[in-house]
């Protein structure tokens, strides 16, 4: 429903009106007052309640994710070097804290999954993985810099905004194109969120998604309650959480709970897991694994199973995992299947070592998987990103080697 009033004004003090529109501050949930149980976020959702919080979950923490150290030819494999992968024996790595930020008329924009609040303040919690804020003004029409290069929110994005008297739970964050941001960033609160909260205004809101996307809320019996949204929208209650943005570059324990129920409602193999695979990136344009078939065809003489996961359909992908004894997998978006698996289930990651991202190794310490890294030699950068446009090439008896031992 269409509404053409705001329902609380705005503080005048907080904002900075220019010709290009209100210049937009940042807001942390240190910043909001602070509810001392979840329960105080589900009392302030009443219609009548207007006070904005936050309820902190968990604090941050430094978490040895490797914890009987990095050990060449137990654990790590292959000739590669990499300072930020190797740099300490038990990867210690942090995790972030993880808080709940409730919001009275807050505004959402689906084209950047920016969260706003009354005072026109940026929800940092959203934004991770955008870095430098004055980005969205090149991504999302919301968004616009002046003279001065500060960002403003569009002079009309409060006048053509629609307004909906719902309580919203965005779906993600700016990563939500791709398949493990969608499964790790937003998704996991959403689905410890909503049996605590009351009524039927509930609506987990994003943009209008793609049928992998449509199957996985399906899969979490929260499709009946997505509302495709575009254009600038205020909504009367809004609850965000710090996971919205890159949590998945720094998972924590909470997404155990939406893996589990997912693989506990698709199953697995009757007996032990026998499945040893290969989850194959395919041919890609970045990251390029040059020697791709030869590697290939040495793994299948081994025995393993070359799949493409982005080729199953989502179910398929659950069970798939379930039922896999050692998983083989190139660095990337279809690790986050790992999910999926059991635990014990052995993971060997190839992983160029230009590419120090640490996410799978943190998933496999959380869901209780046996990680292994086989290091690749990348060649020099051939585009304008050295994290993504490069590409390598990996000796196929050294991998099947690698197999072998962590199998042993």
């Amino acid at each position: 429903m269409r509404r053409r009033r705001i329902w609380v004004c705005m503080s005048a003090l907080a904002l900075t009106p220019t010709a290009s529109g209100t210049r937009l501050g940042l807001f942390d949930p240190a910043d909001l007052p602070q509810a001392d149980e979840f329960a105080a976020l589900v009392a302030a959702l009443a219609p009548q309640a207007d006070e904005d919080m936050a309820f902190v979950h968990a604090a941050a923490a430094a978490v040895a994710q490797v914890p009987c150290g990095l050990r060449p030819g137990i654990n790590l494999f292959g000739p590669g070097r990499s300072p930020p992968m190797t740099a300490s024996a038990t990867a210690i790595a942090a995790t972030r804290e993880i808080a709940s930020v409730l919001l009275n008329d807050a505004a959402f924009t689906a084209g950047s999954m920016a969260v706003i609040d009354r005072e026109d303040r940026l929800f940092t919690g959203s934004l991770a993985a955008i870095g430098d804020p004055r980005r969205l003004a090149a991504v999302d029409p919301a968004f616009r810099c002046d003279g001065s290069g500060a960002l403003c929110l569009a002079s009309d994005f409060r006048a053509e905004a629609q307004h909906i008297d719902a309580v919203a739970l965005p779906v993600c964050g700016p990563g939500l194109p791709n398949y493990g941001h969608f499964l790790f960033d937003g998704l996991p609160a959403i689905f410890l969120q909503r049996p605590l909260l009351p009524g039927s205004r509930v609506r987990v809101v994003g943009p209008r998604l793609l049928p992998w996307q449509r199957d996985i809320l399906a899969a979490l019996d929260l499709a009946d309650i997505y509302l495709p949204v575009s254009g600038p929208v205020v909504f009367r209650k809004l609850l965000a959480t710090t996971m919205l943005s890159l949590h998945v570059a720094a998972p924590t324990s909470f997404l155990r709970p939406m893996f589990d129920f997912l693989r506990f409602r698709f199953g697995g193999p009757a007996g032990v897991p026998r499945r040893r695979v290969f989850l194959s990136r395919g041919d890609t344009a970045r990251r390029v694994l040059r020697n791709r078939p030869a590697v290939e065809a040495a793994l299948t003489r081994a025995g393993l199973e070359i799949v493409q996961p982005a080729r199953l359909a989502f179910r398929d992908q659950v069970a798939l995992l379930a039922g896999c004894r050692t998983v083989v997998g190139e660095s990337g978006a279809a690790l986050a299947n790992l999910g999926f698996a059991q635990p014990g289930t052995r993971v060997l990651e190839l992983q160029p070592e230009c590419f120090d991202d640490g996410w799978s190794r943190a998933t496999c310490f959380m869901l209780g998987l046996r990680w292994h890294l086989f290091l690749a030699r990348a060649e020099p950068p051939f585009g304008a990103d050295p994290k993504q446009d490069f590409a390598y090439t990996v000796d196929p008896d050294e991998l099947v080697a690698a197999v072998a031992a962590v199998e042993h």
